[in-house]
């Protein structure tokens, strides 16, 4: 939400870890990085990232930097 390249480099690694520690649940199927990262910045609803990545929920959010 952020035009500050240090918040997007934050918010990146942030969504890195959650995708990674996510990933680690044998019962969960997470989309790559690459494929959900390719449709962030784009006008699409939640809905229509979750049918183009072919999952059942996505996981939305924000990050707010104080300081």
């Amino acid at each position: 939400m952020s035009a500050d390249p240090a918040n997007t480099y934050f918010s990146d690694g942030l969504s890195e870890q959650i995708i990674l520690a996510l990933s680690r649940i044998d019962e969960l199927r997470v989309a790559a990085r690459t494929s959900s990262f390719a449709l962030r910045d784009g006008d699409l609803s939640a809905r229509a990232i979750g049918d183009a990545l072919d999952v059942q929920a996505v996981l939305e959010g924000s990050v707010l930097v104080n300081g």
